[in-house]
């Protein structure tokens, strides 16, 4: 069950339910009534906390059997749709070419994209990518509930086509093209964070991964913008996430949800976006920064 944007609490998750990514803020295992929420965005350490589809996979290995459970998400990314795969596809956990694609999305979205892996991981781009050219197109959050359903059911069919090796290697090269290249360039902070306009939810990672620790990212859809606030790694100073979060969403004026994320990466409310211009979003980031460096 797809709900576009939904957050609720732990305590309103039905019996025998799985909650992903987000659609629960944290972890949580309530074992009387077998409710699980498999989250690594809020109330966790993001460095510690392992991603939604390798919660998802170990908890499967270690006895979690999936059928007659209701299942919750808010958001269609490969984290997400790769852990539904697994949860109506059990049989495939130990599948070497499972374990690879786990593996490979799970350090992508855990540290967006900012960790080095070594190999080809190009497949990862053509799987996912169906809701990366809604994304870029400008119309996936005007997507309906049923659409998000129907396009996590499009990228689990690429899954099975890549563990089946029906997956071509031009199909592959063509779909990492089609996704990657330079974003726009929009301003860079004394202060050592950069703001960048790009449609493209992994160029975060691509960021980060050459080298640019303290990043924003926002594409615009109307007259809201969608904003992804990162820093490559807990380790990284001088750009606490959950602080600007929380500045952030105090001062904007969209009120349907709030800023959220984890200990190195948020963002805007899903799937509203914010009112805030990016000069706004600019001038709150160094106002906050500001502050902490006069202490």
């Amino acid at each position: 069950m797809v709900s576009k944007g939904r957050v609720i609490p732990f305590e309103a998750l039905p019996p025998r339910s799985i909650a992903l990514d987000g659609y629960v803020q944290g972890p949580f295992i309530d074992e009387e009534n077998r409710r699980y929420s498999f989250d690594h965005h809020a109330g966790c350490v993001r460095f510690a906390t392992r991603s939604t589809i390798e919660q998802v996979r170990n908890a499967l290995k270690l006895g979690l059997h999936p059928k007659e459970f209701t299942v919750f998400a808010n958001d269609v990314d490969l984290d997400t749709a790769g852990s539904v795969f697994l949860l109506r596809h059990p049989e495939f956990v130990d599948h070497p070419t499972v374990q690879e694609l786990v593996h490979g999305a799970g350090y992508m979205d855990s540290f967006v994209g900012a960790y080095p892996l070594s190999g080809s991981w190009e497949y990862l781009d053509w799987i996912i990518e169906p809701a990366m050219v809604a994304r870029e197109a400008g119309f996936y959050h005007e997507m309906g509930d049923r659409e998000y359903v129907t396009m996590i059911e499009i990228i689990e069919s690429r899954i099975l086509q890549w563990i089946q090796g029906k997956a071509s290697e031009e199909e592959i090269r063509d779909a990492f093209a089609r996704l990657h290249g330079e974003p726009r360039h929009h301003t860079t902070s004394t202060f050592g964070w950069e703001m960048y306009e790009s449609s493209r939810i992994y160029d975060t990672g691509m960021l980060l991964s050459r080298g640019h620790r303290r990043v924003v990212r926002f594409h615009k859809t109307d007259d809201r913008h969608h904003y992804t606030i990162a820093r490559a790694s807990d380790f990284v100073e001088r750009f606490p996430v959950p602080l600007l979060l929380d500045e952030l969403s105090g001062e904007d004026p969209e009120k349907r949800g709030s800023w959220g994320g984890g200990s190195t990466v948020g963002g805007s409310p899903r799937p509203y976006g914010s009112l805030l211009a990016p000069d706004d979003v600019a001038r709150i980031v160094d106002r906050v920064l500001a502050r902490l460096a006069a202490i």
